[in-house]
C-alpha cells in the first residue's frame, strides 16, 4: 500500500519553516503526560508546511484532513458532533506531512475582527514533534492579525506560550470547556 501523499502531486503551496521550541510542563486530560505529548515540542526542526484553499484541496487531501479531524475530535475525544461544516469552504488549510500522511493540521478563516485559527489537530503518533506549534507560528508570521481561537480550556497555558491571551470566560462547546483567546499584532 502506498499512502495517498506519495501517489498524488497535491496542488498546495509548500513552505519551509525552521523554528525552535521549548518543552512545556503540565497535565493533559487526553493523554496524561503533558502538553508536549499532545502537541509536541522538539528542538530545532525543518518542516515543510503546506497551504491550500478548499478549491485547491484534492479529493485525497480533503479525505485525509477530515479523517484526521474525525479520528481526534470525534473518536479520540469521544465527542459526537458534526465535524464537517461549511466553514471549510471559506478556510485556508495548513498542514505538515510525515511518512504516514498528514501529521498536523489547522485551518484559518478571515473574520471581521481578525483571522480565526481553528481545528488545530495532530495525529496521535505524530505528537511530540512540535508540528502544531510550527503551524500556528507560521500562520502568525505570514498573516495579518489579530488572531483569535477557541482553545480547549486545558490547553490555555500551551496557547499562552504561543502569545495568546484569554479574552473571555470559559464556555462549553460540544460539552468540552473552551476559552476564547486572542493574539494581537506585535
Amino acid at each position: 500500500y502506498e499512502p495517498a501523499h506519495l501517489r498524488f502531486e497535491w496542488r498546495s503551496t509548500p513552505i519551509a519553516l525552521s523554528t525552535a521550541f521549548h518543552s512545556l510542563d503540565g497535565g493533559c486530560r487526553v493523554c496524561g503526560d503533558g502538553f508536549s505529548r499532545l502537541f509536541g515540542f522538539a528542538g530545532s526542526l525543518m518542516t515543510q508546511i503546506h497551504r491550500a484553499t478548499f478549491g485547491d484541496l484534492s479529493t485525497e487531501q480533503l479525505y485525509d484532513v477530515l479523517k484526521l479531524r474525525v479520528n481526534v475530535f470525534v473518536v479520540e475525544q469521544r465527542c459526537p458532533y458534526p465535524e464537517i461544516d461549511d466553514l471549510d469552504r471559506l478556510a485556508n488549510h495548513y498542514w505538515i506531512n510525515d511518512a504516514k500522511g498528514i501529521a498536523s493540521y489547522l485551518r484559518t478563516i478571515q473574520e471581521v475582527e481578525g483571522l480565526r485559527i481553528g481545528r488545530v489537530v495532530t495525529r496521535y503518533d505524530a505528537r511530540s514533534q512540535g508540528y502544531s506549534g510550527q503551524l500556528i507560528s507560521h500562520v502568525v508570521q505570514s498573516s495579518d492579525g489579530p488572531w483569535t481561537l477557541s482553545a480547549q480550556a486545558y490547553l490555555r497555558d500551551w496557547y499562552s506560550e504561543l502569545g495568546f491571551i484569554p479574552v473571555g470566560p470559559e464556555f462549553l462547546e460540544d460539552d468540552i470547556p473552551h476559552i476564547p483567546m486572542r493574539r494581537d499584532k506585535s
